[in-house]
């Protein structure tokens, strides 16, 4: 029996959904499992090849929204993941290239759901906007918690900027 099946979409932090499974399917999602991309299999397909770099062109853009000062003070928090790391490494080093400083960036474990002392760490640093773009949901919404918890309200990136019609 001959099947045709793909997998489009999504985002999984702690598993490949199967990639290795499932030879024969292909997979056009962001994952950043070691087993997917990062490996080579034949049946992946990278939706935001970052390997080695990041899109330049939301960084540019969060750049002229916020203005010059705001990206002087960048915090971030990045999962203790292999794949996470290397990306974050591209994006701040595009970052970086494009004239942000970040004075935050920490590691949080699979297993944290209480953000409240990297949100103090990151207002004692003065930290203006924050990137979560590296961020699942779950997580995400325990850190936005307890940043208004804290009474502490950077602004804040969860992913690339709107497109915007003619």
């Amino acid at each position: 029996m001959n099947t045709d099946a793909a997998l489009v979409g999504g985002f999984s932090t702690f598993d490949s959904f199967g990639a290795r499974c499932w030879p024969r399917t292909r997979d056009a999602r962001r994952d950043p499992g070691p087993e997917r991309g990062h490996q080579r299999l034949p049946n992946v397909f990278s939706a935001v090849p970052l390997e080695g770099g990041w899109e330049e062109g939301a960084i540019q853009y969060f750049k002229q929204t916020f203005g010059t000062a705001d990206v002087q003070k960048v915090g971030t928090v990045i999962a203790d993941l292999p794949s996470t790391l290397a990306d974050w490494t591209g994006e701040k080093y595009a970052m970086q290239k494009a004239g942000y400083n970040i004075v935050y960036d920490a590691e949080y474990a699979d297993t944290q759901t209480d953000f409240t002392q990297n949100v103090i760490a990151m207002k004692n640093a003065g930290v203006k906007v924050l990137f979560i773009d590296q961020m699942p949901e779950a997580y995400a919404s325990a850190l936005l918690k307890d940043l208004v918890q804290q009474n502490f309200h950077p602004r804040w990136c969860s992913g690339p900027p709107p497109t915007r019609t003619p």
